[in-house]
């Protein structure tokens, strides 16, 4: 007998046993918990699934413990990162705006499990934060244009 939860298959022991090619092939596509009469449950599962659910669950973790710590900054005035320990050196307007790329970003590998984007987000916002705290850096960032000297690279 085959029951179906939150996509699925709920086969027996006995079940798997005798028809192991049919549900290997299709835990590879889906999960197959299979139980036994001892009550115990086992799922069958593709291994890169196991592992976007773990990144999923580790980056989701880390949105709201970032986003917990935005919360406090407006309760307290102070802002302070366990996560991403570089955002303090971002402005308000910008830990703000990088939450929202965060959240975004997230949203929109849950579905397509292309980890990229998160990735990207990430490292382009602590490269950010680290420009931000090299004053030759800024000096020439806030520099007027026509001062600024171009040197051709062959």
């Amino acid at each position: 007998m085959v029951n179906t939860l939150f996509g699925d298959a709920i086969i027996s022991s006995t079940e798997l046993k005798n028809n192991q090619r049919r549900w290997f092939e299709k835990a590879c596509r889906v999960p197959v918990s299979i139980t036994n009469s001892r009550g115990g449950q086992f799922v069958l599962i593709n291994r890169e699934q196991v592992h976007n659910l773990f990144l999923a669950k580790e980056y989701a973790e880390k949105i709201l413990k970032y986003c917990h710590e935005l919360r406090d900054e407006n309760e307290t005035g102070k802002f302070d990162s366990d996560v991403f320990p570089w955002a303090r050196n971002l402005s308000k307007d910008d830990r703000l705006a990088y939450r929202d790329e965060l959240v975004a970003s997230f949203a929109k590998l849950i579905s397509t499990n292309d980890w990229y984007d998160m990735d990207e987000v990430i490292s382009s916002w602590e490269a950010t934060a680290e420009a931000l705290t090299s004053s030759e850096f800024m000096e020439i960032v806030n520099s007027d244009t026509s001062q600024r000297k171009y040197v051709e690279v062959e």
